[in-house]
């Protein structure tokens, strides 16, 4: 069997996070895998890549925003690559896809563009394409609802990150299954929630929304004279958020870090975690900050917070935007040393379930019956 995993680009985030470590388990159990890429090389990929795991490029130079004439140049690009790799495949005809020898080829579009992408590749036995979704449902906007109604029921299957996308999606193709991203690192000690440090990761953007992060932010230090927020990420809201922070005047508490390979010792040494987004799929950042024993307080957006995080045992859960409620959560925490351990010590114990060989496991039976 030959697994491609289908990205739009190598940075480094949660989607293609989860991507490499797939791909590196696969590979490293004997799977002829590749990480197929629509973008270019290029920018920096801290996660380490199995030296097994072949990495391919589309070498499309993808722009912001929807560029229809690059979207049209991908699906030509991945048509060609495809119609190039025939004997890996086993297909003698590219349009027919007509079974050779060899065993199928499963590709996984992981995003929104590589799910259609993956759709829109000519149906066959040899060829099954699997749809991962990786931003909630209710966020998909204009012409790609259009694309989703269109063409995901082309596709063999469609995996949801979450329970409550699970029936939306039924409505698009009936073979949908629920798996959910794997922690990346479980690791052997935990985090002493000792340093007075309030820690948030992620891309610097609108719907992580590290504007009512800096609101937030300055209604704890009203109370609070002592904690710091650090933020580790990138994107285009830095200087905002930034010039916010001096605005409120919390900029000596505040410390953005750009993105680093060494994730795992930024979690340990912090005390607590702090999501505001306005949306997510499943976030990657919560089960890592769980797998290294932080309590967390998470607005409880759509869909992702409320399957990781149990209110009131490991974390806590504000009602989206309110600003208020979410700084005394957060006080709560930091005032009580005795509750914050035990919620870390909770949050360590309840996301062993997304371990990787529990994950794996239900990958391996979708590979087996697809």
């Amino acid at each position: 069997m030959k697994l491609i995993f289908l990205i739009t680009h190598l940075q480094p985030w949660g989607t293609e996070r989860v991507a490499v470590l797939m791909a590196n388990h696969y590979a490293t159990n004997g799977l002829d895998v590749t990480l197929l890429v629509v973008g270019r090389p290029g920018g920096v990929f801290r996660f380490k890549i199995d030296p097994e795991v072949k990495v391919d490029y589309l070498n499309i130079r993808l722009e912001s925003g929807f560029n229809l004439f690059r979207k049209i140049e991908s699906f030509f690009a991945i048509r060609r690559y495809f119609e190039s790799t025939l004997n890996e495949l086993g297909v003698t005809d590219a349009h027919n896809n007509q079974p050779g020898e060899n065993s199928p080829t499963i590709l996984l579009g992981i995003g929104n563009f590589p799910i259609i992408l993956a759709a829109l590749l000519p149906k066959g036995k040899q060829l099954r394409t699997i749809g991962c979704l990786h931003t909630p449902y209710k966020s998909i906007m204009h012409i790609w609802k259009f694309f989703r109604w269109l063409f995901y029921r082309r596709l063999d299957m469609i995996v949801s990150l979450t329970n409550r996308d699970h029936p939306r999606l039924k409505k698009h193709n009936p073979n949908v299954r629920t798996i959910p991203n794997p922690v990346t690192f479980y690791p052997e000690n935990q985090a002493k929630l000792e340093t007075g440090l309030i820690l948030a990761v992620g891309r610097m953007d609108y719907l992580k929304g590290y504007d009512l992060m800096m609101d937030v932010f300055e209604r704890f230090c009203q109370k609070n004279s002592d904690w710091k927020l650090k933020i580790i990420g990138e994107g285009p809201l830095k200087s905002d958020i930034e010039k916010l922070a001096r605005d409120k005047g919390i900029a000596d508490r505040l410390t953005i870090a750009p993105a680093t390979s060494h994730i795992e010792k930024e979690y340990l040494a912090a005390s607590l975690f702090l999501m505001t987004s306005r949306s997510e799929g499943l976030p990657m950042v919560l089960l890592e900050a769980q797998a290294c024993g932080l309590p967390i307080v998470a607005f409880d957006c759509e869909t992702g917070p409320a399957e990781i995080v149990h209110h009131g045992v490991d974390g806590y859960l504000v009602k989206p935007n309110d600003i208020e409620e979410m700084s005394e959560r957060l006080l709560e925490l930091a005032t009580y040393p005795g509750k914050r351990k035990a919620f870390g010590a909770m949050a360590r114990e309840n996301v062993k379930r997304f371990l990787p060989q529990e994950i794996f496991r239900e990958w391996d039976e979708v590979f087996r019956n697809l």
